[in-house]
């Protein structure tokens, strides 16, 4: 690895959740239509949005479903045709799951609403209600699913890191990771079975391929000096390098197409000459300061418990891990036990909150770097 290296150097030195949302939620949404919204509780789609009056807010509230629903390619319901929904939901920013005569009637398109504004016309003495109408992308409770590309530059160095990635996000236990890099094994496979030879009862297995919520993409893009005093790697001697590698990512939501998360790092490595050990935990130690970042934006992590000294995360951590925590006041944190739904750690500095914010303190640092002349880099240290 440590050769790929110099040659590169040399070469070019959500229920929808909110669990569905309690019946009075009062949390008020974007209120543009197909984008991707996400909470603590999970990710869901604005699909589309309506507007109707009545007599009561019970039928402006059903006509402005039927009008929203009406925007939908493929829909034709009449919402007020036997449904059954409570007259008590029907005020300003409560979020609702629909009557499921009209998810049914909907075909799945949609599952929750969200009442926007609600008035009075004097001239006609009618409610007016306008509504945004929801799908369930996936909720908090559900695991997502993701699929990892590597784009890279160096593509022999991101395929390794491609793997490490893929391992940390298993063990994460917070994603469903699909396979995508195995696509001849699995058609061989897939021509067995439906081939004579196989038995009939083993075709049920064809056809349940995944379809992913997440596309993950990065780039092993630039592999660059660590010293801040030379324009070449540091050579510590004949068999260490200690480098810089530039990392770009960019998480993209496979409903919409939008990017919901991208940034450049770029990661301090040592590699050595002929030492595979020394390979492997360099691609790890990138690829874990990718996974992290993916976690903490996805998946804060909250303080649940504080006392004078000591704290609790209702998550499994690593021992000795040490945390950044942001609320009412910055804080550092480090973990001093683990079990597996639990973990106790010990304030280092400062005076964190409940439900603080932690993350894991990072050993990677923004890119500074610029471009120069014929394709070279300046990184500029």
């Amino acid at each position: 690895m440590v050769s790929i290296y110099k040659k590169s150097l040399l070469s070019c030195f959500f229920v929808f959740s909110f669990l569905f949302a309690e019946i009075n939620s009062t949390i008020n949404f974007n209120k543009d239509t197909g984008l991707a919204l996400s909470n603590k509780d999970g990710t869901y789609i604005n699909v589309a949005q309506g507007e109707g009056s009545g007599s009561s807010k019970e039928e402006a509230t059903l006509n402005a479903l039927a009008n929203a629903l009406s925007k939908i390619k493929g829909i034709s319901i009449d919402v007020k045709q036997g449904v059954n929904q409570r007259a008590h939901t029907y005020l300003l920013g409560y979020t609702n799951v629909l009557d499921n005569k009209i998810k049914t009637a909907a075909k799945g398109r949609i599952d929750s609403y969200e009442i926007t504004s609600v008035s009075m016309d004097t001239d006609t003495n009618k409610y007016v209600v306008s509504v945004n109408v929801y799908k369930t992308l996936f909720k908090r409770s559900e695991k997502a699913h993701i699929v990892i590309f590597n784009d890279s530059v160096f593509k022999q160095l991101g395929d390794n890191i491609l793997q490490n990635i893929t391992n940390e996000l298993v063990k994460s236990k917070k994603f469903v990771v699909l396979d995508r890099s195995s696509d001849k094994y699995y058609k061989a496979e897939k021509d067995l079975l439906n081939s004579d030879d196989a038995s009939s009862e083993d075709l049920y297995k064809l056809g349940n391929v995944l379809g992913t919520d997440y596309m993950l993409v990065f780039n092993l893009r630039k592999i660059g000096q660590s010293s801040n005093q030379s324009s070449k790697l540091t050579s510590l001697d004949d068999k260490n390098i200690r480098a810089d590698v530039v990392l770009d990512y960019k998480l993209i939501l496979f409903a919409t197409k939008e990017v919901k998360l991208s940034d450049t790092l770029t990661i301090n490595i040592l590699v050595k000459e002929a030492d595979v050990k020394s390979d492997e935990m360099a691609s790890q130690k990138i690829a874990k300061e990718l996974s992290s970042k993916l976690l903490d934006e996805l998946f804060p992590l909250y303080i649940a418990s504080v006392s004078k000294e000591e704290l609790i995360f209702e998550e499994s951590l690593n021992k000795g891990d040490i945390y950044e925590c942001e609320g009412q006041s910055s804080s550092r944190v480090q973990i001093i036990s683990s079990s597996a739904k639990i973990s106790h750690a010990k304030i280092l500095q400062g005076s964190p909150s409940l439900a603080d914010i932690c993350k894991l303190e990072s050993q990677g640092k923004k890119a500074n770097y610029e471009l120069g002349e014929g394709g070279g880099v300046n990184l500029g240290f």
